[in-house]
Order: structure tokens, then sequence, then C-alpha cells
């Protein structure tokens, strides 16, 4: 089952990300690039160009430990209020590449939208 994630339309955020082998083994992430993709449907498109959200990572927290920090900010998050999909795509520097398990994003949207 997919895990789901709440966040709220318009608002800054952040996760903290933890890659593991395994054997439980942390993920080097050094020299490593997150591709985190948000879509409204799984789709066959090798562009993302519908992704509703694309952030690539490349600095990481703490890297040689598989720790890393996805930060959206309120632009990321302006995206209409529903159910979307979204994954992780790890590159290691060595060119490995590992997709990891589609998981649901809920966008809720809010009530006040004034900054001033």
């Amino acid at each position: 089952m997919a895990k789901k994630w709440i966040i709220k339309q318009r608002n800054d955020v952040s996760k903290t990300l933890t890659f593991k082998n395994e054997d439980g083994t942390a993920v080097d992430l050094t020299g490593a690039t997150i591709f985190f993709t948000v879509k409204s449907n799984l789709d066959g498109d090798n562009s993302d160009l519908s992704a509703a959200i694309k952030k690539n990572i490349t600095v990481h927290t703490d890297p040689v430990n598989g720790i890393s920090t996805l930060t959206l900010s309120e632009t990321d998050t302006d995206i209409a209020a529903g159910t979307y999909k979204y994954d992780f795509k790890l590159k290691t520097a060595s060119g490995s590449e590992t997709n990891y398990n589609t998981q649901e994003l809920t966008v809720q949207p809010v009530v006040t939208r004034r900054s001033a």
C-alpha cells in the first residue's frame, strides 16, 4: 500500500529523506542526484513534462549516511488541490539509477491566501 503525504496548497514544506540498501546500510549520496516527481497520473512520458512538481536534489544533509532533504517552496506547492502520485529516483555518482515506490500526495486547499 502506498504511503500518503498530505501538504497544504501554497505552503513551504520539507521532508527528510533517508536512503538505505536492502541490507539496511546507508546509501552514500556523495555526488548523487535525487529526482522528485509529482504527477496527477502515471504515464509513459520520459521527459516528465506533465509533472505538477519536479525537483532535483544535489546537495544532501548527510550524504555518507544516506540523508537528504526535499524542500518545496510556496511556488512549488501552488498546484491544484487534489490527489497525486509521486516518487523519488536516485542516480548515484557511479550512474546507477533506482526508482523508489510510488506514493500518494494529497494537496489540500487553504482558506487564507493573502500574505500581507
